[in-house]
């Protein structure tokens, strides 16, 4: 039989499954920083187990080594991946091109070269002996096996040093994300450390393709409960908590994932009880809102927020956050205090209709005024006498046209209606 189904090749199984259940919920957030990088980490991770499992069932010397070059397309592009999700995902700003990402394979590409030719093989592994209960393979170890293990470490310690620098100069919601990527980090390095070390409990078993799968429930269960692959803030270096805007970022799915102490005030609440919200929640469900977090444009809209200790009104600019690809990774929300100067503006708008509505109370005449009883001329505060015409008109904007009414206009031209002057009734 070239294969054995022992119970060590069985328990990459599990681990094959929860790695590749991991990717589709990695997936689903791939629009944050270096999470593409993290999905070809998780496939070459997957690549990995199932190759150790069929070289755990190898039965022949052959199949095994074969197998374990195989391990190696994994083994040795998983930490090249972790590094470059470190950089992009903490420094969002600083993608690498592909001038840095090449050199990276100089090594995984000389090694696979090394365990796939048969000439070169001894300088990693210069002997191999087969454990005929376990059927676990015993390796020895060649100069170039320590180089391929040297450059490993390397790049994954890089990639945690990128990360805990990262750490430490963010808020303690920002820690927790990559806490869970330290975290994950952990399970294969302390598999590996089992099997280069004394410390291994079953003779010549690869502990660090099982402990991968490990690493990949971290990394899903972080990924199904929003816990990880949050927005980094791009411009957190700039909130500047002495700023007077009040000034939000939010995640490519229109979360909250930073506020600076302004914000802070004018929402009345605490950072950790608003970031990983909706915006809507925060700002309040409208069509204005809703439009404004939709757009992939830069858009400004003026804004009432009830929050703290009064209604506040605010001039809103809204920017997309997008990285070197383009691609949009967030927003940015900036809130300028305008209530003072719409306070100022209603105070001068009920000044100006105050002006106005006395400007017609000046012309509008009220009050008694005298008249003479028989030339029904009005007399003024200053005691002249005025025709009615010209009084109304100079306190008034009104303006006269003259006529004659019917009954004046038959006592002054009588002949005109048929009827009788006085004198000629006398006659």
């Amino acid at each position: 039989m070239e294969y054995r189904a022992t119970i060590y090749a069985l328990l990459h199984i599990p681990a094959l499954i929860v790695t590749l259940a991991a990717i589709p919920f990695i997936w689903s957030r791939r629009n944050v920083p270096g999470l593409v990088y993290l999905v070809w980490m998780e496939i070459a991770g997957a690549a990995w187990i199932a190759a150790a499992g069929l070289e755990m069932a190898a039965a022949t010397v052959p199949l095994k080594f074969f197998w374990s070059a195989v391990c190696y397309l994994g083994t040795l592009t998983v930490p090249v991946f972790l590094l470059l999700f470190a950089v992009e995902y903490a420094q969002p700003h600083n993608h690498w091109g592909w001038r840095r990402i090449v050199p990276l394979f100089i090594v995984p590409v000389l090694t696979w070269i090394v365990v796939f030719t048969e000439d070169l093989r001894p300088l990693n592994w210069p002997s191999l002996s087969v454990d005929p209960q376990t059927n676990i393979g015993v390796y020895g170890h060649g100069p170039w096996f320590w180089v391929a293990v040297t450059y490993i470490y390397g790049l994954v310690v890089a990639a945690l040093v990128v990360l805990s620098a990262r750490l430490i100069r963010l808020r303690a919601y920002f820690r927790r994300q990559i806490a869970i990527f330290a975290l994950a980090a952990v399970f294969p390095i302390l598999g590996n450390l089992l099997y280069l070390t004394g410390l291994n409990p079953i003779r010549g078993m690869e502990w660090t393709p099982i402990s991968f799968g490990l690493m990949s429930v971290v990394l899903g269960w972080g990924a199904l409960q929003g816990a990880a692959f949050k927005l980094v803030p791009v411009a957190h270096e700039r909130l500047l908590d002495s700023m007077a805007e009040s000034v939000l970022v939010l995640d490519s799915q229109g979360c909250v994932a930073d506020l600076n102490l302004a914000a802070e005030r004018a929402f009345g609440r605490a950072c950790r009880d608003v970031v990983g919200k909706p915006a809507q929640e925060v700002l309040g469900a409208s069509d204005a809102v809703n439009g404004l977090l939709q757009s992939d444009e830069e858009q400004r809209l003026e804004l009432s927020l009830t929050g703290g200790e009064a209604p506040r009104v605010f001039a809103t600019r809204i920017s997309p956050l997008r990285d070197r690809r383009g691609r949009l990774t967030g927003r940015l929300l900036v809130l300028h205090d305008v209530t003072g100067y719409k306070r100022l503006e209603q105070e001068r708008e009920e000044l100006i209709q105050g002006l106005q509505e006395a400007l017609a109370q000046v012309k509008t005449l009220r009050g008694l005024l005298p008249i003479c009883a028989n030339c029904k001329r009005i007399r003024d505060d200053q005691g002249y006498w005025h025709s009615v015409e010209s009084y109304i008109s100079e306190h008034s904007d009104v303006d006269f046209s003259h006529g004659i009414c019917p009954d004046c206009a038959r006592k002054l031209y009588p002949e005109l209606y048929g009827e009788e002057t006085d004198s000629e009734q006398e006659d």
